[in-house]
């Protein structure tokens, strides 16, 4: 189609403005723009992603849906486990007790003191210290099938609701 419409001549013209060829030029990136428009609307992603979640503690399982979040980037220092941000009731229900006394247990509470981990976030420029909790199992539900990841539970006292979910979950738990 383009040999039909550009001459040789028309390559070469010096000073002018060859307008056939600045239409054709036109209409091929028009046309690719529309393409690519219509296989974005078309096509699997979405913007918004949530998973369903089980955690096991203390014998006790709890199954939730969470927020797939990519800028969730808060991981332990020591070991680099992924951290997932809870709400205040959902802390409470996972582990049993007031989130408060998650974040500051008391001297005897040994048993939840030994899963305490301590991590250090960036929150835009704002250093916070976060306190996480290890469960004795987090389990991603894939299609009826449970597959074992590893997290932390860290519970956020100040937000009640990730998007709607209770729960924010860092987009490299998925593996992809």
């Amino acid at each position: 189609a383009l040999d039909k419409h550009i001459s040789e001549d028309a390559l070469v013209t010096v000073g002018g403005v060859n307008r056939k060829l600045l239409i054709l030029a036109m209409l091929v990136l028009i046309s690719i723009g529309f393409i690519k428009l219509v296989t974005l609307l078309f096509s699997d992603i979405r913007s918004e992603r949530n998973v369903k979640l089980a955690v096991l503690y203390k014998g006790k399982e709890k199954e939730f849906e969470a927020f797939v979040d990519s800028g969730n980037l808060a991981v332990d220092p020591f070991d680099k486990t992924p951290v997932m941000f809870v709400n205040k009731t959902l802390a409470e229900s996972l582990f049993g007790v007031d989130a408060k006394k998650i974040i500051t247990p008391s001297e005897s509470d040994y048993e939840l003191k030994k899963r305490l981990r301590i991590i250090p976030c960036d929150f835009g420029g704002t250093f916070k210290t976060l306190t996480a909790l290890r469960a004795d199992g987090v389990f991603l539900i894939l299609k009826n099938k449970k597959e074992k990841i590893s997290l932390l539970i860290a519970p956020d006292l100040d937000t009640d609701s990730f998007g709607g979910y209770p729960a924010l979950v860092p987009n490299s738990v998925l593996g992809k």
